[in-house]
């Protein structure tokens, strides 16, 4: 099968589309995909870097990815719920059971993927396989962080830091639609953009020093993860919570990646778990409208080095998607 592979660890130009054997049959609680699209996120050009080596290995060829949205071809005993010739979206993890250190097995680079059955969610009627694509981890993210670990509610306040991003797209759009008062953080002409999505205050970092605001919040999330916990307890409010994102430098993270539950106080880390019953739920917030993901642009596969490049610059609003068969669509961003 085709996908984009590495052979060692190192920049961009490492990556580089190949043929390679196809998965195995999908064992019980698996299923096979035939990936139509792959969403690109920052932990993917952390895996083709070599940061996350002490936790997944060096088991070369590689293929990154964890976002992927295509149909069943085959599922393994014990599925329910997901038919072949399904179409289906997740965080694919291509691991029997989770891994004690929360990150998925990769490999959605490729025209086929296995994944465990329950982190699929099936692809609504009306969705594009590139939106669906786009939705999985960093959506996930977003809804586990504010849904799962903060439980905001109407008339929380809500500071999302990196709001024009993968995650922070989804961040503030989740978060308004849960009825918060959110605050937006980010640079130069996206801010706009922000406000669109429903933050009612939009911050310039570019012109506010973000650590020395005075205001409180019930909730900092740091989709960056530039900020260290002191300066985000800072700003949060009393019985608030900070969460922040693994930042730039995982490897400065390894004790708390080795153990996951691992929290500050009342504050920590955001751990995506690959979850369909969650997915389904951001699914049906895209359907009414709350929630559009947004695509900053969709490449072919051939083109995986020039967006780990643009991933890792920053700047892009919203999500990047490799489409295996080379089209754009999303009503063609």
């Amino acid at each position: 099968m085709r996908a984009v592979t590495f052979d060692r660890f190192g920049d961009p130009d490492v990556l580089h589309v190949s043929q390679i054997p196809g998965p195995p049959p999908p064992r019980p609680g698996q299923v096979l995909v035939e990936v139509g699209a792959a969403g690109v996120n920052p932990l993917d050009a952390a895996l083709r870097a070599g940061r996350l080596a002490p936790l997944l290995g060096r088991h070369f060829p590689m293929v990154p990815g964890n976002d992927a949205a295509g149909t069943v071809l085959a599922v393994g005993d014990g599925v329910s719920g997901i038919e072949v010739g399904q179409r289906v979206h997740g965080l694919f993890d291509a691991a029997a059971r989770p891994a004690r250190h929360g990150f998925a097995t990769p490999g959605t680079y490729a025209q086929l993927a296995l994944t465990r059955a329950s982190a699929l969610a099936t692809v609504p009627d009306r969705m594009e396989v590139v939106t669906a694509a786009a939705i999985p981890v960093a959506g996930l993210t977003a809804y586990q962080v504010l849904v799962r670990k903060a439980r905001v509610e109407p008339g929380s306040s809500v500071l999302v830091i990196g709001a024009s991003g993968g995650v922070g797209t989804f961040a503030t759009q989740i978060a308004a639609a849960l009825g918060a008062d959110v605050t937006g953080v980010a640079g130069g002409h996206r801010t706009e953009r922000v406000r669109a999505l429903g933050a009612r205050r939009v911050i310039d970092h570019h012109d506010t020093d973000v650590a020395g605001l005075t205001e409180r919040f019930d909730l900092v999330y740091d989709v960056s993860g530039r900020f260290s916990h002191r300066q985000l307890r800072r700003l949060v409010a009393p019985g608030g919570l900070a969460v922040a994102n693994l930042g730039p430098s995982v490897a400065a993270f390894s004790p708390a990646l080795r153990h996951p539950e691992r929290r500050f106080g009342r504050h920590g880390f955001a751990w995506v778990s690959p979850d369909g019953r969650d997915l389904a739920a951001l699914d049906r917030m895209v359907e009414t409208g709350d929630v559009t993901p947004c695509i900053d642009d969709v490449l072919p596969l051939e083109e995986a080095p020039a967006a780990h490049r643009r991933v890792e610059a920053g700047g892009t609003f919203g999500k990047l998607v490799l489409a295996m068969d080379g089209s754009r669509s999303a009503a063609d961003l």
